[in-house]
């Protein structure tokens, strides 16, 4: 197995296990990234992780400027991502290739934050990607926010400083934190009043950027993060249907999301992977509506890093716990979501899972998630122009936590 692939194999799905509120130690120097998602040879996936690849790369085409998906840098960095957890990451190549051209086009710090860790993934030019970064840092806002003021939008930073190894600003974590709804999940509020909506494409994307965070981060105050963990993990549990989906939107998007976001923090998500996978088309993609009948590039790319082997990453030592504060909380199937206690890690190795990482969606949500189109209210149609899903950390490494899809979403 190659390097690249051991790397997604071990961190495409990789999710670090959350554990009971503690304090984050002071200070700390910063340790090595997180191990990236590693991808498995392709022989050794689901055959549905690899119909799901094999549908994107039909979808591919051969442009002036390169081979890309649709000329859309955001999809195209999904499509990366995707791709290396399946075991096509040599067919992920030229789309790397492609996406380089781009960067010194792309002015927004979101998407550009997205193609990063897509370029993390796919083995990139460490110096397109550290010039990508600088763009998503300087982008930051005074009050730490990045793009547009979403859960969604704000967890591409945090994913993407993580998963290369820098540093990842507190009032950016901040930020992300302030979208954090009593009830446990992220979300916003309507246009014009004081009405909350849960969003639970931003509650996965917001999970996997703290799994990160508690992976690599140790300058960072995380008292709040570890307080609110349990309260996140009940929310996204009870939130879940009987049928194993998350509805929005499109519940294959989310749940592709949700579903990668809890492997990789060391959950279970065995029923919303069988759920996606009875959701599989028979050219490999996935929907975007509900039992839907055709496939959806987005949805594909979204749902289908679920589809894919994923790890547990592993809480950095200064983060962990100490045996007596509690052991890592997950998603019991067996007692239908009831936590379930298990002895803590503390060796800082990488648990394998199932999983995947999530894919682009074709839609903009009632709060514009990839940080340039979007409108508030209903949920309408719209341009994905962003992110994408969980990519491997440095040296090619694969996807180490969940993504999103089409937009910096």
């Amino acid at each position: 197995m190659s390097l690249l692939r051991k790397m997604l194999a071990a961190g495409f799905a990789a999710g670090v296990a959350l554990t009971a509120p503690v304090a984050a130690p002071a200070s700390h120097a910063t340790p090595a990234p997180a191990g990236p998602v590693v991808v498995m040879p392709a022989e050794a996936l689901p055959n549905s992780a690899d119909a799901a690849a094999a549908y994107i790369i039909g979808q591919l085409t051969d442009e002036t400027t390169g081979r890309s998906l649709g000329t859309n840098p955001g999809n195209t960095a999904d499509a990366v991502v995707l791709l290396s957890a399946a075991g096509r990451a040599d067919e992920a190549a030229d789309l790397v290739a492609w996406l380089e051209t781009r960067e010194s086009v792309t002015t927004e710090p979101v998407l550009a934050a997205k193609m990063a860790y897509a370029l993390h993934v796919g083995g990139g030019d460490a110096e397109v990607i550290d010039a990508l970064l600088t763009k998503t840092i300087d982008g930051m806002k005074e009050d730490g926010s990045v793009g547009w003021a979403s859960a969604f939008t704000q967890s591409w930073p945090i994913i993407a400083l993580s998963a290369t190894g820098r540093e990842v600003p507190q009032p950016m974590l901040d930020s992300l934190m302030s979208h954090l709804g009593d009830g446990g999940m992220f979300g916003y509020l309507s246009w014009g009043s004081d009405e909350w909506n849960d969003d639970s494409d931003g509650t996965a994307m917001a999970l996997w950027a703290l799994t990160e965070v508690r992976a690599s981060q140790c300058e960072l105050d995380l008292t709040r993060v570890d307080a609110e963990l349990p309260t996140i993990l009940t929310a996204i549990r009870s939130a879940r249907t009987d049928a194993g989906y998350w509805t929005s939107y499109s519940p294959v998007n989310s749940t592709g999301l949700m579903a990668f976001a809890q492997l990789r923090a060391g959950g279970d998500a065995a029923d919303a992977v069988v759920w996606l996978e009875a959701q599989q088309q028979a050219d490999g993609g996935l929907p975007s509506t509900l039992n839907g009948t055709s496939s959806n590039v987005m949805a594909t790319l979204q749902g289908g890093l679920a589809l894919a082997p994923v790890e547990t990453a592993p809480v950095a030592p200064c983060n962990a716990p100490a045996p007596s504060e509690g052991a890592p909380i997950g998603d019991d199937p067996v007692t239908d979501g009831d936590p379930e206690e298990v002895p803590a890690d503390t060796s800082g190795d990488i648990g394998t899972g199932t999983g995947g990482t999530t894919a682009p969606d074709t839609t903009t949500d009632a709060t514009p998630q990839d940080g340039t189109t979007g409108t508030t209210g209903a949920d309408t149609p719209g341009t994905d122009t962003g992110s994408g899903t969980g990519v491997p950390a440095a040296g090619g490494a694969k996807p180490s936590g969940l993504p999103a899809t089409g937009s910096p979403r």
